[in-house]
């Protein structure tokens, strides 16, 4: 049985291999998603990459041609540094490294801020201070044995202009992450523990705080489109919100006073003097006052309240872009404009993100929808 069962992974390993070297089609395919990296090194890297996990050969030559096309098409050979390819049964799956996302997120091109990224474990006998979002100190001894147990993992983010910014994430979340991992999951389920989570954990423990750095610093088309095709998806959002309506969290990390702030308590829906209106967001779900309610017949029937096109892109992504930014106006702008790249024009009013919509072709806005809900995780 044994000998069959080699036998027939052979067979099939040689019929992978001989497409990849030969299928004209296919090498047409990578011509038109590869960057500087020539086809031919690149078949060469991917030929390497079976010969390391023959068990690629088990898998359906659909899934492993569509992990090579999307290696391919973000400029990552799948040489087990940057991006692995990982079999779970017959589907291949393509899971990319955190050295992969930093290169793909310091990449010099139009718009590109991040000079390069820098990628921390921290153990618990190092001198390590966490203040006000930032790394103030982290030393160690490099000639001790042992620097005690990991605690922690962060990213240092540099910027061309000088400014650095931080993500950390504790031993606890990442564990969290871990365990809703896609890969994990599968790992699990398929008794597979050759993967990086298990082989080289501590690089996914960088890979976290990566990927949560990526909602809300500047980031490419390829990044953006990593985070996609990654199998290794999972949710790390701080507040989930009711099952079925979108996520509520902010894009932007909280500032000072915002954290030093208490959550204000709950007003009424009637506003007092000199209050502004509550939004409307304030009234759903609230049953009728007494004198709004009307009798069947009534003369001066309201107008029914228009409702939005669910199959429009703009609707769509101010609605989620509303839940996320818990209704704040001008955040809702700020995204709106960094998600499209509209530029208001100088009328001397304060931009409200509403009017801003409208200037937004429809096809910008699918865009930045798709763009918006992979930064938020929604496509896992």
């Amino acid at each position: 049985m044994g000998n069959k069962l080699e036998k027939a992974t052979s067979q099939k390993l040689v019929t992978i291999e001989e497409t990849l070297r030969s299928n004209i089609n296919f090498h047409k395919e990578l011509k038109k998603v590869l960057g500087k990296v020539p086809p031919e090194h690149f078949v060469r890297v991917a030929l390497t990459a079976m010969q390391k996990q023959p068990k690629i050969a088990l898998c359906t030559p659909a899934s492993v041609f569509q992990c090579l096309l999307d290696c391919a098409s973000l400029d990552l050979e799948p040489d087990g540094r940057r991006a692995h390819l990982i079999p779970f049964g017959e589907t291949c799956t393509l899971v990319i490294d955190y050295k992969g996302y930093v290169d793909l997120m310091t990449r010099p091109g139009k718009g590109n801020e991040i000079a390069f990224i820098d990628a921390a474990i921290v153990y618990d006998k190092d001198d390590f201070e966490w203040n006000m979002n930032r790394v103030m100190r982290h030393r160690f001894d490099i000639t001790a044995e042992k620097r005690g147990e990991p605690i922690a993992a962060y990213v240092a983010i540099n910027y061309k202009n000088g400014m650095v910014k931080y993500e950390m994430m504790t031993k606890s979340e990442i564990l969290s992450i871990k365990e809703r991992s896609k890969a994990v999951i599968a790992a699990r389920k398929y008794k597979k523990f050759d993967t990086p989570w298990f082989t080289d954990e501590l690089e996914m423990w960088k890979k976290c705080p990566l990927r949560r750095a990526a909602k809300w610093v500047p980031i490419n088309d390829q990044t953006a489109r990593a985070m996609e095709v990654d199998y290794d998806r999972f949710e790390d959002l701080k507040d989930e919100g009711p099952k079925g309506n979108p996520p509520v969290v902010p894009l932007l990390p909280e500032t000072e006073s915002e954290q030093q702030e208490e959550k204000p308590e709950k007003k009424s829906p009637t506003p007092q003097p000199g209050e502004e209106e509550p939004p409307a967001e304030f009234f759903e779900n609230e049953p009728p006052k007494e004198e709004e309610r009307r009798e069947p017949g009534q003369d001066d029937e309201e107008p029914e309240e228009e409702k939005p096109d669910p199959q429009d892109p703009k609707a769509e992504l101010m609605k989620l872009l509303s839940a996320t930014c818990r209704g704040d106006a001008g955040k809702i702008a700020v995204h709106l404009k960094r998600l499209t790249k509209y530029e208001s024009k100088k009328t001397g009013r304060k931009s409200d993100g509403k009017s801003d919509i409208e200037s937004v072709s429809k096809m910008e806005a699918e865009i930045a929808l798709k763009k918006l809900r992979v930064e938020l995780g929604l496509n896992s």
